[in-house]
């Protein structure tokens, strides 16, 4: 049972181990290869979606107009993670085709449209790093209303930035749900969610597989969505979390 943080590196290591037959579950994130016998993870193509959505309703809620100039930066822990890489996909995808347009109009007033800031940054796991990231970042745009973080270390450093500096004209939209992202979805001066992954069904359901597989059952299907939840502070009020 493995929960890859590379998507590369574990490729040749679970092919060699199919070949002695003994089985591969992948749970929360896949591999490069089709070595391995099932996936319970997020539908990271889907939850990307998902977060550009929130997002966009976010910057409404805060005020923006379409009209005005806003950017909106990202952070990840790692670009050689799949699910990292389908997690931005789905959200820049989402957010080309519905954020407000450059209309002629506009750009005759010298207006600009809503934009991904192409320097998106990769913290390595480290809050530290994603935190003085998320600080360069509104240092170096003015006109950052916006934060997608796109796993917990990347959201936990966004947060730390965002109340240091209290920002509360920054939206964010997170992943996880660290004690710190908890303080700022309960705090009414600031705009934020969380895409909240199913992570103990994933090792769960990761068990079951294995123990069927064991016992010389098959699947014809590979992958598994395990689902999400968009966790905000009525979520937390209603289910009772603190």
């Amino acid at each position: 049972l493995l929960a890859p943080a590379d998507s590369n590196s574990l490729a040749d290591g679970c092919q060699k181990v199919r070949e002695k037959d003994i089985p591969v579950v992948l749970i929360d994130s896949s591999i490069n290869s089709s070595e391995f016998d099932a996936c319970y993870m997020t539908d990271n193509i889907d939850a990307g979606e998902m977060a550009a959505k929130e997002m966009l309703e976010l910057l409404y809620d805060a005020g923006n107009s379409p009209t005005d100039p806003l950017e909106v930066g990202i952070q990840l822990s790692s670009d050689t993670s799949q699910a990292m890489v389908n997690r931005v996909s789905g959200f820049l995808n989402f957010w080309a085709g519905n954020a407000p347009e450059q209309w002629e109009k506009l750009w005759d007033e010298g207006k600009e449209q809503w934009e991904i800031i192409q320097d998106i940054r990769v913290n390595g796991g480290d809050t530290k790093k994603a935190q003085s990231d998320a600080s360069a970042l509104l240092r170096e745009n003015a006109d950052i209303k916006g934060f997608f973080g796109c796993n917990n270390t990347s959201t936990v450093g966004i947060v730390n930035t965002l109340f240091e500096e209290e920002r509360t004209d920054v939206v964010l939209v997170g992943f996880d749900l660290a004690d710190e992202t908890k303080q700022m979805l309960q705090n009414p001066e600031y705009h934020a969610v969380t895409v909240l992954q199913k992570q103990d069904q994933m090792g769960y359901l990761g068990m079951l597989s294995l123990n069927s597989l064991i016992k010389g059952e098959k699947s014809e299907q590979k992958y598994f969505d395990t689902g999400v939840i968009m966790v905000d502070s009525d979520y937390l009020m209603e289910n009772a979390v603190s």
